[in-house]
């Protein structure tokens, strides 16, 4: 393959997360953001919104660094690291708080898709994923 053709199929697989970031980082940035019941018309604590809201980003970040050896520590540093800077962000928001329960909950989202594409991927006779 070309550099080109390189060029672009690292903006597909990294494009899902990057917008989704950018989305979490819109929503962190409103004093009151809507509600996931008025979007979706199913209720949902505080709690299971941020692991949610991490787990898919986990899932999303997975796709994006396929290619690369140490994918695992990849996702866990990226999404902790983002996690962390999400709440930090939230700091200087009127109207929201900082709080270390929402960075955990997040942190465990991004965990599980860590776990759960690894129990997806690794079938009996498959080379096990170095990260």
């Amino acid at each position: 393959m070309n550099e080109k053709s390189n060029f672009w199929q690292g903006v597909v697989r990294w494009l899902p997360a990057v917008l989704y970031a950018v989305v979490i980082f819109y929503l962190s940035s409103l004093s009151k953001p809507p509600a996931v019941e008025e979007l979706i018309g199913l209720k949902f604590s505080s709690l299971i919104k941020h692991y949610i809201e991490y787990l898919i980003f986990g899932f999303l970040l997975f796709y994006a660094v396929w290619k690369y050896d140490r994918r695992v520590l990849l996702v866990i540093l990226i999404g902790a690291v983002y996690a962390a800077s999400d709440e930090i962000h939230q700091f200087f928001v009127p109207g929201r708080i900082m709080d270390f329960m929402d960075f955990l909950l997040d942190f465990f989202g991004i965990l599980t898709s860590v776990i759960v594409t690894n129990l997806k991927i690794i079938k009996p006779g498959m080379k096990k994923i170095r990260g």
